[in-house]
């Protein structure tokens, strides 16, 4: 029973990582397609500064962009917006050809 208790944790340790992992790599990839199009971009701790009127908030979803501008956040938010649902159609995809194949 112990045995199987700390495989359980272990196992979830693991998954937990591999989550973080991923979840870095979307942020990345998020910051370079904005980067792409918006030359003043920036880390500033774990938000994305862009233009230094638009802040992206964890977790970088579009209701997660914030700013004064009005047109800035909407420019900002439709990249955040294209940008997630690549990623996740993508990690379908993924995962549908992993479970068929």
């Amino acid at each position: 029973m112990f045995l199987l208790k700390g495989l359980s944790c272990l196992m979830l340790s693991n998954e937990r990582e591999d989550n973080s992992r991923e979840s870095e790599k979307q942020h990345n990839l998020l910051f370079i397609k904005i980067n792409r199009r918006i030359e003043d971009v920036a880390w500033e701790g774990k938000n994305i500064r862009v233009m230094d009127q638009v802040t992206i908030s964890p977790p970088y979803h579009p209701e997660n962009v914030q700013g004064n501008m009005e047109k800035a956040v909407n420019h900002v938010r439709k990249i955040v917006s294209v940008s997630v649902n690549q990623y996740y159609t993508s990690n379908k995809l993924r995962f549908y050809f992993l479970v068929i194949g």
